[in-house]
């Protein structure tokens, strides 16, 4: 769908960097981070896309261009996306080991991480899901590192979202607190480290805060992008940035720019309550593709800010 939106006129190194939500020049020169598909690949590493797109290529879902590299969907992609046919591909398990630019390996407890990957694929199978859908290996690496044993300090984790707190915090802690205090231990997040905040406050700019507390304060998203002569669906961008780097945000500023019903809202929430907010595509399937994409970003915003 990326491709489509796209235009079918770039490689699958820019295809990714539209779906992980990229700041890269290239996306916002051709203005594809306005895109309803824009970010919505994030919770998979570039190279997990990467095999994936390997695998679509193979199936016969894309073409690729032999002079200019650029990807093109095929017919049978197309039967695909009106969901005439099914596809399955594989998702590539990311690595255990990561860390510096030097590719030391990460101490972390490889007992606890043990422990963590079990739970996590009893979790996985219970909701017939891959086990990379409730977290990734460098989340529960992570957890394995600093030991978190509370909502606010595993919420600091990288890869814990709002979403996944409530979903599986309460399991995941139980866990992580046993074992520490069989053992002694306590957390031991570093003062001058939040695994979790470092990656979200590098997409804040410096007028992030800015838009966000104009909005804040009252002001519409029509009236905060005429303030600082943006586009609305570039303020909805910062405001995204600016509640996953973990601040509040009013909902009811988001109620008042959908252009659904009030009755319509509310099925979406109950949808995102039932499905989580972090994959997008599950809820608009939930729907029936009734929908949109962009009314599903407004969306999910007013769902975390109510949520936080």
């Amino acid at each position: 769908m990326v491709c489509a939106r796209t235009g079918q006129f770039f490689g699958a190194s820019h295809i990714i960097d539209v779906l992980r939500g990229s700041h890269a020049e290239k996306v916002l020169k051709h203005g594809h981070g306005n895109l309803s598909t824009y970010g919505i690949g994030k919770d998979l590493s570039k190279a997990q896309w990467l095999h994936l797109s390997r695998q679509f290529l193979q199936k016969g879902l894309l073409a690729q261009d032999l002079e200019y590299g650029s990807l093109k969907l095929t017919p049978k992609a197309h039967e695909v996306l009106r969901g005439q046919e099914k596809v399955f591909g594989t998702v590539q398990a990311e690595t255990a080991d990561f860390g510096s630019e030097k590719n030391e390996r990460v101490e972390y407890d490889r007992e606890l991480f043990e422990i963590l990957r079990k739970l996590r694929k009893r979790l996985a199978d219970e909701q017939n899901v891959a086990p990379f859908v409730v977290f990734a290996d460098k989340t529960l690496i992570e957890m394995a590192s600093f030991y978190p044993q509370a909502r606010e300090s595993l919420r600091r984790i990288s890869g814990v979202g709002q979403a996944k707190l409530e979903k599986y915090g309460a399991e995941f802690l139980r866990e992580i607190s046993r074992y520490c205090r069989e053992r002694g231990l306590q957390e031991k997040f570093p003062a001058s480290t939040n695994p979790a905040s470092v990656s979200s406050a590098s997409n804040l700019t410096f007028r992030t805060p800015l838009m966000a507390e104009a909005y804040n304060t009252g002001k519409s998203i029509e009236e905060v992008a005429q303030q600082f002569a943006v586009k609305p669906g570039t303020i909805l961008d910062h405001l995204q940035n600016y509640q996953r780097a973990g601040h509040a945000l009013r909902p009811e500023g988001f109620a008042e720019y959908s252009k659904l019903s009030a009755e319509e809202r509310e099925r979406v929430r109950q949808v995102f309550e039932q499905h989580g907010a972090n994959y997008l595509r599950r809820v608009f399937d939930a729907l029936g593709g009734n929908v949109s994409f962009d009314e599903l970003r407004v969306l999910r915003l007013e769902f975390l800010s109510r949520q936080s």
